[in-house]
């Protein structure tokens, strides 16, 4: 395979390239952080067809490959990439390969590769990833296609393909007999076996909850990168990855049936007679004819397609023969499977460590304290030839900022699912662009501090940067958390640690490392602290001057916000407008925080910039948004009747059976399949468009995030800890919120104030109508009977009426 490969990237390698005379092959050089490159230099030619689409007679892997080498020829790229992310404008012809891993060199010991420039190239970049046409994914990139993927998946995977999954283990079997040293591999022998408990990764695996009886079931899984993954990376330790198992002694048999939800069965002779895989499964084959691996020391290893008498050929896990009979069609399960969940089968636990891997791989060099803690990755949008007509590269543009928005998801996507170890560098300048920090790394022996603090340097401060253990966020699910917080295992991932900062004085403060990005993209910052000092902290960026780029980071005040600094020492999200703040425009180099205006400790959790890309609705009043208003949406072309029970409310779309708000856009190659971008019908004649305020009390926290969004607390007390600031709580039961209630202890629903003094009579010790009791009602007297005389006619009235007979 690797010598086919090599000829095959040794014939790329000389495709024709242009000569001086012809312009470079970069259409933007590294707009928004991603190369723009003319799909024709992959090509020796361009064929056009006559539906405006394009054919290259050399291949249209041709396109990719010849593409990726084009930039090093031309010295476009430096060859100080971990790996390049090809994504096109066009279709490419894969197939059913959603994307595909070249590797081209390793440079890690350890995980089961060998080390060194495997094609003897000019560049040692490790190796590329093709994720094919941008227009097959979905708007949303968490939304799962093709089966059950997503594009993060997919991206995932592909790139985790640098260090996994090829690793061999060390272990004996229940009779003592040296065990499969691939029992941790399924497809391709690179990927987690289905078998394999990885809590679900991205490498596939599975997650397995052990039922106590023989049996195991497999639940939903979490997705993201695996401890073990997270150990391939070099993002963690080996004594922080936890031990692991896998199910073996699997036969097809133990498969409970009423978990996997077979299909009738069908009488069969070879799989194409079996109806289409349910989405999630290996696939459906004729269970009776399969690829039987005839070595007793391995597994059984099944093919879905072999002709009878023809042996198959399966790497590492030995020769297989093809036996065939007529059968019956059913779900294949073995190691090849996806992450199948919902289904339980009988086998035995085989518990392993990390030290197991160990054993059998060598350990990981570079290790955890000398692997970098991120990944440098450029991404190369390809478009078609420039000599296309122009209706067909209408798209383009709208492609490329999709392309723009999936490279910074993905950065976040990455940053969270590797539990906030592991960064990806994905602008071509290797600068980072992504203003989200969790401090999450606990500080320990032999740990670097810069790992801990990610890379934050200290001014001023009282003691040196730490990370600390803090209570975490107690949640049941995802929604219970922060954004980008997933609830992993009852708390909210990324809660459990916050970075120490003992603060002298408004002097003291931290400093991101040197990043870039749009001061546009981002209109507010949350930052998550407990404090218990001062009154407000300041958040400092520094603008990136175009005449001297590579000039440092400057702060000043001038170009500063401040943000309020609640100091009951519990723990809040503090927020500051940027919006409106001074110099806050072009592109940002740095950040710097100064947590506290106050000698104190602080413990900052977590700092986002974000934005917050207020909807407006149709209506009259902000605070009672109804229809949100849109220019253009994604409108099915082809309308689908499907149920909403109940109804959509105003504003919502029944969509694929669910209630959904529209989704907006520009063009219709932003819009997934089967949808084009169509005008919005116009707000009513008696409406008006407007913006929901998000800071309505104006107390620095913005409603998404106040304990009492109408009433301003800058201090955010939340005295019984129920996550209602003590403003909005109404502790007498009177109807009246604390906030404005002249008497917020005692019952005084009528809220008189005869004195107006701002103390309600039943609570103002100068009211000499007052009693003890705290009833509203006055003492005996004139005043008092007139009071009561009052009350009683309507009751009166009330009694009469109610025994009056009823007219005949």
């Amino acid at each position: 395979m690797r010598l086919v490969l090599a000829a095959i990237l040794i014939g790329l390698a000389v495709v024709p390239v242009p000569g001086a005379a012809i312009e470079p092959p970069v259409l933007d050089q590294f707009a928004e952080g991603i190369a723009v490159l003319d799909g024709r230099y992959g090509c020796s030619e361009v064929d056009l067809q006559p539906d405006g689409s394009y054919m290259c007679p050399d291949g249209p892997n041709s396109v990719i490959f010849g593409s990726l080498f084009v930039m090093f020829d031309y010295e476009i790229i430096e060859d100080d990439y971990d790996v390049v992310i090809i994504i096109s404008d066009f279709d490419q012809g894969l197939g059913d390969a959603l994307a595909f891993y070249i590797p081209f060199a390793n440079w890690v010991e350890g995980i089961n590769r060998d080390v060194g420039n495997y094609y003897d190239l000019d560049f040692e970049l490790p190796g590329m990833v093709d994720m094919n046409d941008v227009g097959k994914f979905p708007a949303d990139f968490n939304a799962s296609y093709a089966g059950a993927s997503s594009f993060f998946d997919v991206l995932g995977q592909e790139v985790e393909h640098q260090f996994g999954a090829y690793l061999r283990v060390d272990w004996e079997d229940a009779d003592g007999s040296p065990g499969d040293p691939y029992i941790l591999l399924g497809r391709q022998d690179s990927h987690w076996s289905f078998w394999f408990d990885t809590n679900g990764s991205v490498m596939e695996g599975s997650k397995w909850r052990d039922e106590g009886d023989g049996t195991f079931y497999s639940v939903d899984p979490d997705g993201g990168f695996a401890p073990i993954d997270q150990y391939l990376w070099g993002f963690l330790p080996p004594d922080e990855v936890p031990p692991f198992f896998v199910v073996t002694d699997f036969e097809q048999g133990d498969v409970d049936p009423a978990t996997i939800g077979l299909l009738e069965p069908q009488e069969c002779v070879e799989d194409r007679d079996c109806p289409e895989s349910q989405p999630g499964v290996s696939y459906q084959v004729c269970q009776r004819k399969v690829c039987k691996v005839n070595n007793p020391d391995v597994d059984s290893t099944f093919s879905s397609d072999c002709d009878p008498g023809i042996p198959c050929e399966l790497g590492p896990r030995g020769h297989a023969e093809c036996r065939s009979e007529v059968g019956e069609c059913a779900i294949l399960i073995d190691q090849n499977t996806g992450a199948y969940y919902g289904v339980t089968v009988a086998g035995r636990r085989q518990d392993l460590t990390i030290e197991d891997v160990i054993d059998a791989n060598g350990a990981r060099s570079p290790d955890f304290f000398s692997a970098p803690k991120f990944t440098k990755e450029l991404f190369v949008f390809v478009t078609r030839p420039r000599e296309l007509p122009a209706p067909t590269a209408d798209c383009v543009e709208g492609n490329f900022e999709r392309v723009v928005k999936m490279r910074q998801e993905w950065n976040r996507y990455f940053y969270r699912t590797t539990d906030f170890r592991g960064r990806t560098i994905s602008t071509a300048e290797r600068v980072d662009d992504m203003p989200l920090w969790e401090w999450g790394l606990l500080s320990r022996e032999g740990l670097d501090p810069m790992d801990a603090s990610e890379r934050w340097s200290e001014v001023s401060l009282e003691e040196a940067l730490s990370t600390v253990a803090a209570i975490p966020v107690q949640c049941r699910t995802d929604d219970d958390c922060d954004d980008g917080q997933p609830c992993r295992q009852g708390a909210c991932l990324g809660s459990a640690t916050a970075l120490r900062v003992v603060s002298s004085g408004p002097e003291s403060r931290i400093e991101s490392p040197r990043m870039k990005f749009h001061a546009a993209d981002y209109d507010a910052a949350r930052i998550t602290v407990r404090a218990t000092a001062g009154t407000q902290g300041r958040l400092y960026y520094s603008i990136l001057d175009p005449e001297d780029p590579t000039a440092p980071p400057r702060y000043v005040e001038e170009q500063s916000v401040t943000f309020p600094l609640p100091t009951d020492g519990q723990r809040h999200i503090t927020t500051a407008s940027l919006d409106d703040a001074p110099g806050w425009d072009g592109d940002i180099n740095g950040l710097a925080l100064a947590p506290s205006d106050g000698a104190g400790t602080v413990e900052i959790d977590r700092l986002e910039l974000v934005k917050l890309e207020l909807q407006s609705y149709c209506g009259g009043k902000t605070d009672d948004p109804r229809t949100p208003c849109f220019s253009r949406i994604c409108v099915r072309d082809e309308p689908r009747q499907e149920s909403c029970v109940p109804a959509c409310d105003a504003g919502f779309e029944c969509r694929d059976g669910a209630c959904q708000l529209p989704q907006a856009c520009v063009e219709s190659c932003e819009c997934d399949t089967g949808f084009s971008c169509q005008d919005a019908p116009p707000c009513p004649s008696s409406e008006e468009c407007l913006p929901v305020v998000p800071d309505r009390d104006a107390d620095g926290y913005f409603d998404e995030v106040d304990n009492c969004p109408r009433l301003p607390n800058p201090d955010q007390k939340d005295g019984n800890g129920d996550g209602f600031g003590d403003l909005c709580e109404d502790y007498d039961s009177d109807g009246a919120q604390n906030g404005v209630d002249d008497c917020p202890t005692v019952v005084n629903g009528r809220q008189t104030d005869e004195d107006g003094d701002g103390i309600g009579d039943a609570c103002d010790p100068d009211f000499e109508g007052k009693v003890d009791s705290g009833c509203t009602c006055t003492a005996a007297g004139a005043r008092s009977r007139a009071a009561a005389l009052v009350w009683l006619l309507p009751l009166a009235s009330l009694v009469i009426r109610r025994r009056r007979p009823p007219r005949r």
